[in-house]
This record gives C-alpha cells, structure tokens and sequence, in this order.
C-alpha cells in the first residue's frame, strides 16, 4: 500500500473551504493582500512608512500608535509580567478539596472557627468581583498602550479566577451561595470595605477624566 503524505490541516481547510488553491501572500517589500478583505485585491498598498515607531508608544494620552497593534514592544516588563501570568496559569477545580469537606463536617471547628472561615468567603467573594470590574471598567480605558492592556487582561482574568474560586469552596463545603455571595449587603462591615475600595478609583471612572 502506497503511503500518501500528509497534508497539512490548515492547508487541508484551505483546498476544502475554496474552489482554487489559496494564493501566497506576498514579500514584506511588496503589496501585500489583507487577511480582512474577500478579494485578494488588497484594500490599499502596503505603505512602509506607516510602520510604528515603538518609541511613540505611550502609556496613557497616545493618540499616535493604534491600541490593537502590539507589535513592536516597548514596554518589555508588561509583557513579561502578562506571560508570567500565562505560565502560572492554574484552575480552582485543581486543587482537591476532599479533606477541607470532611474537616468541615467535623466537630474539630469550633462555631467561631466557622464563623471567621465564612464571613472571609463573604468579604473576597464579591472582593475579587469588585478588583476585577475595576481593572477592566476603570483602568483598562485609560490605557493606550497594548502590551499594557493585554497584562491588564491577564490580571482582570486572574481576578475571575479568585471569584471562581470562592464559589468553588462554597460549593465543595455545601454552604448557602445566597447567604456568602450577599453578604457585602447584609454585614456592615463588609459593605464598608467594599465602599471604600469603590472610593479609590471613583475620580478616574468619572465621565470627563
């Protein structure tokens, strides 16, 4: 039996999505086709010199780079904190819970323990809910730098997971959701954390910053 080479998926995809072999994309130094367009017209040349200068990116109030252009870097610390962040991915659901449960279902706790371990889940619950909301609704427009906003993204995700995780020792202890998750309302103290937390960031969610 003959053996038939192997085609490679993407360009498997390609021969199976269009009638006729997709075209090569073109030389760096020529007109290049856009990836965006229907045709293989481009939409306008290729203009060398628009290329951007990584040394006009800003931090804030820059007007010259466009913010979905990444590449080239200038600010290397934020990417290497956002791939930092990539490399110390992790999920709640990973981390076993059997003997938080069967301690939890002990006498071994005293009604204080208990009290202290749930009113904790009761403040970072919506805690980590409220730092998340206030990277990407507070901090995150202000940001015209994209190597920036993306760490921002990875830090707004890491927030996710803290809220993710709060839910999942709840459910994995079997509390009352309604009675952890509301107590940002319900406890004095907790609700003035929170309000003093909102406070911080108050002046910069502001319209006409």
């Amino acid at each position: 039996m003959r053996h038939r080479p192997e085609t490679p998926p993407v360009l498997f995809l390609l021969k199976f999505l269009s009638p006729s072999p997709p075209k090569p994309l073109r030389t760096r130094n020529r007109i290049m086709s856009s990836c965006c367009t229907v045709s293989d017209t481009p939409a306008k040349p290729w203009d060398l010199s628009r290329e951007i200068n990584p040394d006009d990116k800003r931090m804030v109030n820059c007007n010259a780079v466009d913010v979905n252009q990444l590449m080239p870097i200038k600010y290397h610390w934020a990417w290497e904190h956002y791939l930092n962040g990539c490399a110390n991915h992790w999920m709640p659901t990973e981390v076993p819970m059997q003997r938080d449960i069967e301690l939890w279902k002990s006498d071994a706790l005293s009604e204080g323990e208990r009290l202290v371990i749930i009113r904790n889940l009761g403040f970072f619950s919506t805690g980590e809910s409220l730092v998340g909301n206030n990277i990407v609704l507070a901090i995150f427009r202000h940001i015209t730098n994209p190597e920036a906003r993306q760490y921002l993204l990875r830090q707004a995700f890491e927030e996710a997971l803290h809220t993710h995780t709060f839910h999942y020792i709840v459910e994995s202890l079997n509390l009352d959701s309604r009675e952890v998750f509301n107590m940002y309302h319900e406890v004095s103290s907790i609700a003035a954390k929170d309000d003093f937390e909102m406070r911080l960031t108050e002046d910069i969610m502001a319209e006409g910053f």
